[in-house]
């Protein structure tokens, strides 16, 4: 992928997708960075480096800016506590797909009530320390789907599943650890969901998760 073919598909998707400013600057900054290199396959940045680059005062700025992008499928990233990140970009044809789908947005709105979510009024309860896990970020949650089920979430479900974990940690995590626990599910996802709408508060089970089906997919094949 040469230069202009990739800042022509980073603003292209930038432009239709909702994505905030200071996620923009990052990654025009992270793009621009991977130029001055050569594109490599990966490259590790420092936090530091790009508050600096950017002019952006707040690491937790420059942390959710990020997950942003990785959620929106412009990057990928692994991060570590005291060491600097290891970041790379997406293909063009990655990005061309995320496009033409016009699936993959990530609104201000959304990214900003991760943790501090307000509950709609089926959920409206006072909040015990098992409901949020004090101190824990988007991150974390996703962190332990990947360890768990054995692949990312990306783009709307990613949202959701870190809303959901603002909402309740121990019972997203519940739901998530017995997901992982079932062979041949088609869709993951679907079966935690009706296994998180069927714990009751404080984790314990419900009868009524039981009666989850796996969703038809025949028509996949045809």
């Amino acid at each position: 992928m040469t230069f202009f073919e990739g800042w022509f598909a980073l603003n292209s998707c930038f432009d239709k997708c909702d994505i905030p400013a200071s996620t923009q600057l990052v990654g025009y900054k992270l793009f621009a960075i991977f130029n001055e290199r050569k594109f490599p396959e990966s490259l590790t940045i420092s936090d530091r480096e790009l508050m600096s680059r950017t002019n952006i005062k707040s690491g937790r700025t420059i942390v959710e800016a990020r997950r942003q992008l990785k959620n929106a499928g412009l990057i990928d990233f692994k991060a570590a506590k005291a060491r600097a990140t290891c970041y790379k970009l997406a293909s063009k044809q990655e990005v061309s797909k995320i496009e033409a789908s016009g699936k993959q947005e990530v609104s201000k709105n959304e990214a900003s009530s991760v943790i501090s979510h307000t509950p709609k009024a089926e959920d409206e309860r006072p909040k015990t320390s098992d409901d949020a896990r004090e101190g824990a970020d988007a991150n974390d949650i996703q962190d332990e789907w990947t360890r768990a089920i054995g692949f990312e979430l990306r783009g709307n479900r990613a949202l959701e599943l870190e809303r959901l974990a603002g909402i309740d940690w121990r019972r997203t995590v519940t739901a998530i650890r017995r997901t992982a626990k079932q062979n041949g599910l088609s869709d993951e996802y679907a079966y935690f969901k009706a296994v998180y709408d069927g714990l009751a508060k404080g984790g314990e089970r419900h009868d009524g998760w039981l009666n989850y089906a796996e969703p038809d997919t025949a028509w996949v094949d045809e």
